[in-house]
C-alpha cells in the first residue's frame, strides 16, 4: 500500500505541477476534467448511501462554473446557471413515478458547488499576478500537512481526533501534519518575500483548511460506508481523495491573498 502510495505522488506529482506551470488553457482543462471525474465519484457516494442523484445536472453545473472561473467576464454564463438551475427544478416536479426526487435533486447540486466551486478557485488563484508562485504555495503545504499527518498517525498516533466521521484520524498524526504544513509554508513564503508573519500565519491557515477539507470528504465517505471515493489512483484512492485538502486550502490562500496581503 505504502509502495503503491509512493509511486503514485512520483508520477501525478510532476504531471500536476507541469499543467500548473504551462497555466492558461491547458491547466483549467485539466481542473475541469478532475471537477467532472470528482463529481461523478461524490454522485457514486450519494447512490451507495441510498439516494437518488442526477449526474448530467452535477456535471453541468460544474462546466458551467468553470467556465465562469476561466471567463469572468462573460455574463452569458450567469444567465446559463440560471436557466438550468429554474429547468432542473421544473424537471423535478415533471418527473413520474415515485417521490419527487428534492433530495436527490439538492446533493446533485450541492456536489457541483462543493466541487465546481472551490476548484474554480484553483483557476482564480493562478490568474493572479505571480499565480504560480501563489498556487505553489497552496499545494505544497497542505501536501506537507498530508504526508506528516499520515506518517506520524501510523507512527505513533493513539488519540481519536473525529472518530465519528475518521475513525482512523489521530491528534498525533493531525499535530504532526500541522508542524509539516506549517513548516512548508513558512519557509516557501518567506522564500517568495512576504513577511515572515504572513508566511506564518498562511501556513497554518493552509494546515487548518487541508485537514478540514480531508474531513469533509471523510464525512461523505462515512455516509456512504465506503473507504475510497474510488479506485483511479493506487494507493490514494479516487480524483476527490486526492484533492479533498486542497479545496479548501487553495481558496483560503486566495482570499488570504486578495483580502489581506492585497495583491
Amino acid at each position: 500500500m505504502l509502495a503503491k502510495r509512493v509511486i503514485s505522488a512520483f508520477v501525478l506529482g510532476p504531471l500536476i505541477l507541469g499543467f500548473v506551470y504551462l497555466g492558461g488553457l491547458w491547466y483549467w482543462a485539466l481542473l475541469t476534467v478532475v471537477a467532472i471525474g470528482a463529481g461523478y465519484e461524490y454522485l457514486c457516494l450519494v447512490s451507495q448511501a441510498g439516494e437518488r442523484a442526477d449526474y448530467p445536472l452535477t456535471a453541468l453545473f460544474i462546466l458551467l462554473i468553470m467556465v465562469g472561473a476561466r471567463y469572468p467576464s462573460w455574463a452569458v454564463i450567469r444567465g446559463g446557471m440560471t436557466l438550468l438551475l429554474a429547468f432542473s427544478l421544473l424537471w423535478q416536479m415533471a418527473r413520474r413515478g415515485g417521490d419527487i426526487p428534492v433530495v436527490g435533486w439538492a446533493l446533485s447540486l450541492g456536489g457541483a458547488f462543493y466541487l465546481g466551486f472551490l476548484l474554480s478557485h484553483f483557476v482564480s488563484l493562478r490568474a493572479l499576478p505571480r499565480g504560480l508562485e501563489w498556487t505553489l504555495l497552496a499545494f505544497f503545504p497542505a501536501w506537507a500537512n498530508d504526508t506528516g499527518a499520515y506518517f506520524v498517525g501510523r507512527w505513533i498516533g493513539e488519540h481519536p481526533f473525529a472518530p465519528r466521521i475518521s475513525p482512523k484520524k489521530t491528534w498525533e498524526g493531525s499535530i504532526g501534519g500541522w508542524i509539516s504544513g506549517i513548516a512548508v509554508g513558512t519557509l516557501m513564503g518567506a522564500v517568495l518575500g512576504l513577511p515572515l508573519l504572513h508566511a506564518f500565519l498562511l501556513g497554518l491557515l493552509i494546515s487548518l483548511a487541508a485537514t478540514g477539507g480531508d474531513l469533509v470528504e471523510s464525512m461523505f465517505k462515512r455516509w456512504a460506508g465506503v473507504k475510497d471515493s474510488g479506485r483511479l489512483i493506487p494507493g490514494h484512492g479516487g480524483v476527490l481523495d486526492r484533492i479533498d485538502s486542497l479545496l479548501f486550502s487553495v481558496a483560503a490562500v486566495y482570499y488570504y491573498l486578495i483580502w489581506v496581503i492585497r495583491v
